[in-house]
């Protein structure tokens, strides 16, 4: 009798987790019908909503490879978009994909980057700049002005055909801060190549890859967060801060 009923208490404890947590909404179910797409994490934020954060196995560091989605306890409601904290004002969705794409800087080969120091240095930002790019130029201009130790990594897009020439001729000169302010000031330099910038150039573009830039400039904050364009805003809040 005593083992029939520790057994039956047994059995109820091992379905009791299962029973508790709800089914997947149908909205959830047919994304991750879709072959790359998986569950990452699953969590209850009280009043009766659960976020569910699904992973694109198939993409990098990019916002694209996360989809998170609301829905609540009985899956009867569903909401893709910005959930707003409506004591503080936050943009709860926006702090997660913050976190979700936050970049492992101690990953990234700094050592290849080209390192600026502008004004008394400070706070430490890694850039990914294409030389043509007008929201680089403009980026370039105001960090001239800012104390911070600015890393950048070229990445050139394929919208700017003298892009990849630039960049190339940028990380073979002698003096490539000079030939990089020049060329983000919109001053014509000259095309030159050479073995090693081409092998430098396509190290900084699979560290862009690996980071999952979309556009330029792509900024990464020294904890890792990203700062997408020229978000001069974003960026004047970034390097006050101990900096």
């Amino acid at each position: 009798m005593r083992f029939t009923a520790l057994f039956v208490l047994f059995t109820f404890l091992l379905f009791l987790p299962a029973l508790a947590v709800p089914e997947e909404p149908q909205i959830v179910r047919s994304l991750l019908k879709q072959e790359t797409l998986t569950v990452k994490e699953k969590r209850n934020l009280g009043s009766g909503i659960v976020e569910y954060v699904l992973e694109n196995k198939a993409k990098a560091y990019s916002p694209k490879k996360y989809v998170v989605v609301y829905a609540t306890e009985d899956g009867k409601y569903v909401m893709m978009g910005a959930l707003i904290d409506g004591s503080t004002g936050e943009n709860l969705t926006k702090i997660r994909y913050r976190e979700l794409t936050r970049v492992d800087v101690g990953s990234l080969p700094l050592e290849d980057a080209l390192k600026f120091t502008y004004g008394k240095g400070g706070r430490k930002l890694i850039m990914f700049s294409d030389p043509d790019c007008p929201f680089c130029r403009r980026a370039h201009t105001w960090l001239r002005g800012q104390n911070v130790e600015l890393y950048v990594f070229m990445y050139p897009l394929p919208i700017h055909p003298e892009a990849y020439n630039k960049s190339v001729t940028i990380l073979c000169s002698s003096d490539r801060k000079g030939e990089y302010d020049k060329a983000l000031s919109g001053e014509k330099i000259e095309i030159k190549k050479c073995k090693e910038g081409e092998t430098l150039l396509k190290k900084h573009m699979l560290t862009g890859q690996l980071v999952g830039v979309e556009g330029t400039p792509l900024f990464i904050t020294e904890e890792g967060y990203r700062i997408e364009g020229a978000n001069l805003k974003e960026l004047s809040d970034y390097l006050s801060k101990g900096g």
